[in-house]
């Protein structure tokens, strides 16, 4: 999970964010079924899904997927939002204590 994360930061850089980012959430689900003291079903899953922020001057898009594989077009509607908001907001969003995108992608993708 560690991988697709960098991945998905990696590729949200080009969009020149002032902040991004990512949560990958993991569910697991058992179900069991029982009619009359009889098990009628038993099933297990688990799923994927992300969620993404970015802040891009001064405004914040989102966007969520459960599929980790298609992650740029959800990184592509996160910045679309925030850009169209950034055009019509008077009132910018920021964060007083965060470092540039730069700064925290560069030591990401380092290691």
């Amino acid at each position: 999970m560690l991988e697709i994360g960098r991945e998905i930061l990696s590729y949200a850089s080009r969009f020149g964010g002032d902040y991004v980012d990512v949560r990958i959430v993991r569910r697991k689900q058992e179900e069991i079924e029982v009619k009359n003291g009889v098990l009628e079903n038993a099933s297990k899953n688990e799923t994927y899904g992300f969620g993404i922020r970015v802040l891009y001057k001064g405004a914040w898009g989102f966007a969520s997927s459960f599929d980790l594989s298609n992650y740029k077009k959800t990184v592509e509607k996160a910045f679309q939002i925030a850009k169209a908001s950034a055009s019509v907001n008077k009132k910018k969003g920021s964060f007083s204590s965060s470092r540039s995108l730069q700064n925290q992608m560069g030591k990401l993708l380092q290691n």
